[in-house]
């Protein structure tokens, strides 16, 4: 079974589709942030790219100084709209970023 490699989530390029888009989509959304985070500070990237856009070479990117941020919002997000199954899996990764930052800052 071939390893399944990271890949930046693709977003539409025109606005009107990427508004609909964003507004069914989010939780999926919110779920590539967290996997994005997750596979850099498993690989110990200083940045990782987010999303990406179709037809376009426009690339988004999160560094690690913000990913503690995007975390406790996509938490915050998680509990304002009752999803708390979810939440698990934010916590574990911001301990994991905890963990993460811990070993930086002793390097």
């Amino acid at each position: 079974m071939p390893k399944k490699t990271y890949e930046p989530y693709t977003l539409p390029s025109k606005f009107n589709e990427m508004e609909s888009h964003i507004i069914k989509n989010k939780t999926l959304m919110m779920e590539q942030v967290l996997s994005s985070i997750n596979y850099a500070l498993t690989k110990k990237l200083q940045f990782v790219e987010v999303f990406k856009f179709k037809d376009s070479d426009f690339i988004i990117t999160l560094s690690d100084d913000r990913f503690k941020e995007n975390i406790a919002n996509i938490y915050d997000f998680y509990i304002k709209s009752e999803q708390y199954e979810l939440c698990d899996r934010v916590k574990k990764l911001e301990k994991k970023l905890t963990t993460y930052e811990q070993k930086k800052q002793k390097a």
